[in-house]
């Protein structure tokens, strides 16, 4: 069986500055791959922002319009599930 654990020994925060106004806080992630620098602001850890930097896909939202739309399935589905 596998081990699925995601190991990060820990964390430490650094701050890049970009230009002379700018400064963006990374802090670096381990994984089995090695060290990753994620800003320090995002939720996912090291194997995501390796993803996100060699499979750029596009910034593109789903429409608000189809988010309401399966809020309300949803909504109309809840009494058929509680039974």
């Amino acid at each position: 069986m596998y081990n699925m654990t995601r190991y990060t020994s820990f964390v430490e925060t650094q701050t890049i500055f970009l230009e002379e106004d700018k400064q963006v806080e990374y802090r670096i992630e381990r994984d089995t791959l090695g060290e990753m620098k994620v800003p320090a602001d995002r939720l996912w850890g090291a194997q995501t922002q390796r993803s996100k930097e060699n499979f750029p896909i596009g910034s593109e939202h789903m429409p608000m319009e189809v988010i309401r739309a399966l809020a309300i399935l949803k909504k109309a589905l809840r009494p058929a599930t509680i039974n």
